[in-house]
């Protein structure tokens, strides 16, 4: 069984303020997953990844090392004879665990040594570098070569500098370290990639590292992908790079389905497990490489997830929000065409909202699949999405915005399925300032529930409902089993509409 699950946890000092996100390849979704009551241990993030894997294979990546330099490895072994016995970093983990002393932080650079390597940084300036030359000393590096590539920070800082990673390793090494069965492989000291991929039965623990899955997420055109630093703890950043991934390329072509993104708006920590999930599933989407052997030490250092993908020989590059959108909105009156008693939306949209973005709008309101193409027509002018195969005259959606394209009292069309025929009305009803108390995109009401996908147009769909409400009618049975059982054509919440546009759209207003 192929690799099928992917959770990835950002590992914050407290438990509470941990977040996971969950990436299914098929369907390819990436959600939230629900912390427990008290927050996220280890254990309880295997349990949630062996769940999510009914039985099968699943990858849990968690944002610290999970590994340390070479250099450390030869110089613990001189001083702890005894756990030369361990062949990889993975065996390491339980003499780690089964000694007191190893995960107590030293309190000054001369106390620091190979069998107690984690302490906090001294204030003032120099105070990283006075332990790192204790450490050379030692004749031990701070960094991997992993970290050098990424300027990722020693895994034995526990404080003291913006950043540290110490205590996060501190708290997995312990949850994954220790005897007994059941325990998850790590990548990629006890499985290879191949066997990751393949889907080595059970939970498999890698690192992450968001730095690089920023890059990965966010990256345009074929890979390697350029690197990509976010200034993840600015919300009005964190909130143009949900919006930037929600609206990108891959997601839209592979059909994703994007959830709980505005927990992601609002929390850094979410963020970052928001886009090593997307990352990640973004590889193992358009099958480009997670690792390469070269960047990978299966003894002592390890690996990182992604770094297959990005381009270590050019600059990182600074991810730079766009200015704040225009404080105005559009009301657009949306009705299906031939159908009676109408289905009908009215949506209050920011009008620096281009087409493509209305057009995932739209399928969310109605509750449409976006399985099919699609277009829209304003003015006897066409605007879909690029294609060679489009008609020399069909304008490119992604550069039409709302505010320069409409007034009020305009009407168009939005055309959905082009062998079914879904005719959507628009009606442009008004447009001026945005309301500081409302979040948009915005569904302000509507009636009746969208019809099924590939039911055959607005005939189709007439069949389907004489069919379904009467019991005696020949195909009773079969359309009822292909609905899933209930269809309710008079069906509509507003307040669920909302719940998915904020969710999946992960886009506000002013407000």
């Amino acid at each position: 069984m192929a690799l099928s699950t992917v959770l990835c946890a950002d590992w914050s000092a407290s438990p509470k303020g941990r977040e996971v996100y969950v990436a299914t390849v098929e369907p390819r979704t990436i959600e939230r997953v629900l912390p427990p009551a008290g927050g996220w241990t280890v254990p309880s993030a295997v349990a949630a990844a062996k769940q999510r894997s009914r039985g099968g294979s699943a990858l849990l990546g968690f944002d610290a090392p999970l590994g340390v330099p070479a250099s450390f490895w030869q110089a613990l072994r001189r001083e702890r004879p005894e756990w030369a016995k361990a062949r990889s970093f993975s065996g390491l983990l339980d003499c780690f665990v089964q000694d007191v002393g190893f995960f107590e932080p030293v309190k000054t650079p001369q106390a620091w040594r190979p069998g107690q390597p984690f302490f906090h940084v001294e204030a003032g300036r120099g105070g990283r570098l006075r332990f790192e030359r204790a450490m050379t000393g030692h004749a031990v590096g701070s960094l991997r070569g992993i970290d050098r590539l990424t300027a990722g920070l020693p895994a034995f800082i526990a404080g003291g500098i913006a950043g540290a990673v110490g205590s996060a390793a501190c708290d997995i090494w312990r949850g994954l370290g220790g005897p007994g069965r059941g325990r998850p492989k790590l990548w990629p000291f006890d499985v290879s990639l191949d066997e990751l991929l393949l889907g080595n039965k059970g939970v498999v623990v890698a690192e992450i590292y968001p730095r690089l899955a920023y890059g990965v997420a966010l990256g345009e055109g074929p890979p390697p992908w350029r690197r990509l630093s976010i200034a993840k703890n600015d919300a009005k950043t964190r909130a143009q790079a949900v919006f930037n991934l929600a609206e990108s390329a891959w997601v839209r072509n592979a059909r994703v389905t994007l959830d709980d993104l505005v927990v992601a708006r609002e929390s850094s920590d979410a963020f970052d497990a928001l886009f090593a999930a997307a990352a990640i599933l973004r590889c193992l989407i358009e099958e480009t490489p997670l690792s390469r052997a070269e960047l990978e030490d299966r003894e002592a250092e390890g690996g990182i997830l992604c770094s297959g993908s990005v381009d270590f020989d050019v600059p990182e590059r600074k991810f730079r929000p766009k200015a704040e959108a225009a404080s105005a909105i559009v009301r657009i009156y949306v009705e299906l065409r031939e159908i009676e008693p109408p289905v009908w939306r009215r949506i209050d949209v920011p009008a620096d909202f281009t087409l493509a973005q209305l057009h995932r709008v739209l399928q969310i309101a109605f509750g449409w699949e976006d399985r099919h193409l699609h277009e829209f027509r304003f003015q006897g002018v066409a605007f879909g999405t690029p294609d060679p195969e489009a008609p020399p005259e069909m304008r490119n959606e992604r550069k039409a915005r709302l505010g320069g394209l409409v007034e009020a009292g305009m009407t168009g069309e939005y055309l959905y399925d082009f062998g079914d025929d879904w005719v959507h009305e628009l009606r442009i009803e008004s447009s001026g300032p945005a309301d500081a108390a409302v979040t948009y995109p915005v569904c302000t009401g509507g009636a009746r529930a969208c019809p099924p996908e590939d039911c055959g147009g607005v005939p189709g769909y007439v069949r389907l409902l004489e069919s379904l409400f009467d019991p005696r009618h020949e195909e009773h049975a079969t359309i009822r089993t292909w609905v899933g059982g209930f269809f309710d054509p008079e069906g509509f919440d507003a307040n669920g509409v909302n719940r998915q546009l904020w969710s999946r759209l992960g886009v506000r207003g002013r407000g």
